[in-house]
């Protein structure tokens, strides 16, 4: 098991930095420190909600 977190922790480590989903994850936290999701609306929530559970349950 040891060997498995360190084998995946390497690739994690290793792999390039992709330029596109560091800078929308720049903006997602701008937005959030921001207070933009504060307010969301329910049918943005449920479509969150949806896309949660997909991802846990496979789809």
């Amino acid at each position: 098991m040891q060997a498995e977190v360190q084998t995946i922790s390497q690739k994690i480590v290793s792999s390039p930095v992709d330029s596109e989903r560091s800078a929308k994850l720049k903006e997602v936290k701008e937005k959030l420190k921001n207070g933009e999701y504060d307010t969301l609306s329910p049918e943005i929530l449920n479509a969150v909600a949806d896309r949660i559970a997909e991802s846990f349950l496979g789809r």
